[in-house]
């Protein structure tokens, strides 16, 4: 290991194939709308982060606890935690506590026993950014944490500039992969318990034409049952001068086994995104982000993945983002969806997403920017949506949810983790709040698509029942166990039709409630007892049919 100057340091404690075909964007929707959240952010430090541009999110558990993980860059970037909701804290980055300049961090959390965290950012060094990481693991005895791998530099030590160095983890055995630019793309395998750096391996892509590419990301995909045929999946921008005339710019997914990522050398990119709808040199792809995901459904293949990308044409056609699934049970090509249409002003609106998998889907974070005072509060908010697998949203009429709950100053930067097992559906939401100068982060779980929407009036305060509702049908509590109710609302001339639960994986009925009865108001039915797993409460009525998700852990 390549690593720099050493401190004595003891715990600190504080508190190419190209495709035959092409994409067909799809057209924006209609009539979206943002909801608003009622789950109140947490804040870590009491107001000491500012000159954010970057953050990142981790978590892992040991079945009983749950250990997440922070990371942002700025006036002094540090990381933060949150351990199982009773203990927090936040201290500088070792690298920035040995006097190096550092910025646009990663970060990601393991537990093997011991609870570590792993994070991967540029350091100036001899006048260039180079990649390095570090290891740290957390005693909650004491709430602090202790160096076990000091600050190490990753990169090949070409003379260029490194940027966009981001990392992924199995938390089944704490296998890492961390990726950056490097005039090409790098990857480098790292193992976390057993403080192993593998050989360095390059990422070519063998599409004619290819001059560079930017920005990667990494995503491991966590095979519960097969450890074995864990697949290592990189994202980036590339940009193309092909013979005859202009250039265009398009998204490379490059994929391999983990075993040969680790043996270094090269990783060969096996999937081309892109095909005869290209972009010209002058539109923009930016901040492409991937996620991968754990292996407790049959329908998910090893080399599947999320993926977002920031789109913007630069001559009026605004800012969107889309969402890109590599999903083998439905289609042998990416499947592309616009999730946000350009709401604002040229050349502003969305950008920075964030994407993680959550149970048997996905969650997209980005930042919005309303200065132009079209739908929020004029400033920079955190908004999201749910997704399938294939990428579409799976909120009624595709809406969009406010992460933040505070309607003043600039909230931005977000990032997105989940894939917490195969019987813990939840994840972490994180970013920066410039009004509070402080990291902000609260809980997703896969069964409150709409971050536990408040009501729009002050007067009508959230019960807890109610707090479970989406669009007036919902389970509570949730996670549901025995004597859990099931919640529907109907209005004044509504009628209930069929009421029933669904497996989620399958849309397979597995019971059906009674009806009769029901009338306008809030209606409690009783759940009957379920198998451990992930389902969907369907009511059908009068005036159309409304789902809610919902987990049951008896």
């Amino acid at each position: 290991m390549n690593k720099l100057p050493r401190v004595s340091r003891i715990t600190r404690a504080m508190g190419g194939v190209a495709l035959a075909t092409g994409f067909c964007w799809a057209t924006p929707a209609l009539g979206q709308t943002f909801t608003p959240p009622a789950t109140v952010e947490a804040f870590l430090t009491g107001g000491q982060v500012s000159g954010v541009t970057n953050t990142g999110s981790g978590q892992s558990t040991d079945g009983a606890d749950v250990l997440q993980v922070f990371a942002w860059d700025g006036a002094k970037p540090s990381f933060g935690w949150n351990f199982s909701g009773t203990q927090t804290g936040a201290q500088p980055l070792e690298a920035v506590l040995r006097g190096l300049t550092v910025k646009d961090p990663d970060i990601v959390s393991f537990c093997d026993g011991k609870f570590y965290m792993a994070a991967v950012y540029l350091a100036t060094i001899g006048g260039i950014d180079r990649v390095v990481y570090e290891v740290q693991a957390y005693d909650p005895g004491v709430n602090g944490w202790v160096v076990v791998i000091a600050p190490t530099l990753v990169d090949n030590g070409s003379g260029l500039s490194c940027s966009s160095p981001n990392l992924d983890v199995d938390r089944k055995n704490g296998n890492a992969v961390i990726t950056f630019a490097e005039g090409e793309v790098y990857v480098r395998a790292l193992n976390i318990p057993a403080q192993t750096l593998y050989p360095i391996s390059r990422v070519t892509f063998s599409s004619p034409g290819q001059q560079s590419s930017r920005q990667p990301d990494v995503a491991i995909f966590e095979d519960q049952a097969s450890p074995g045929s864990s697949v290592v999946s990189v994202i980036s921008v590339s940009e193309y001068t092909p013979s005859g005339p202009g250039g265009f710019v398009s998204l490379t997914l490059g994929q391999g086994k983990l075993a040969d990522v680790q043996a270094g050398g090269t990783t060969p990119a096996i999937y081309y995104a892109g095909g005869s709808a290209l972009y010209p040199l002058t539109d923009k792809l930016d901040w492409p982000r991937i996620a991968a995901p754990s292996a407790i459904y049959g329908r998910l293949d090893p080399a599947d993945c999320l993926i977002v990308v920031r789109h913007n044409d630069n001559i009026g056609g605004g800012d969107e983002i889309h969402t890109l699934a590599k999903f083998s049970a439905a289609s042998s090509s990416l499947i592309d969806h616009v999730i946000s249409a350009p709401l604002l002003a040229r050349t502003k609106g969305s950008q920075l997403p964030a994407v993680t998998y959550i149970g048997d889907g996905g969650f997209v974070a980005w930042q919005y920017d309303d200065s132009s005072n079209r739908l929020l509060n004029k400033n920079l908010d955190v908004v999201g949506t749910w997704v399938n697998w294939d990428g579409s949203s799976n909120l009624s009429g595709g809406n969009l949810q406010v992460a933040n709950t505070q309607t003043f100053g600039a909230q931005f930067a977000p990032s997105v983790e989940g894939r917490n097992g195969a019987t813990v559906y939840d994840g972490v939401l994180a970013w920066h709040d410039a009004a509070k100068a402080d990291l902000a982060y609260k809980p997703l779980h896969w069964s409150t698509p709409q971050l536990r929407p408040a009501r729009s009036s002050a007067s009508a305060p959230l019960t807890p029942q109610d707090a479970e509702m989406t669009n007036g049908v919902g389970v509570y509590p949730n996670p549901a166990a025995a004597e859990a109710t099931a919640l529907v609302q109907l209005g004044a001339t509504e009628l209930a039709e069929t009421v029933q639960v669904l497996d989620s994986r399958t849309g397979r009925q597995v019971a059906t409630l009674p009806v009769a009865g029901l009338r306008d108001g809030v209606n409690r039915l009783s759940l009957p007892a379920l198998p451990a797993g992930l389902y969907l409460l369907r009511v059908q009525t009068s005036q159309g049919v409304r789902v809610a998700r919902f987990s049951y852990l008896p």
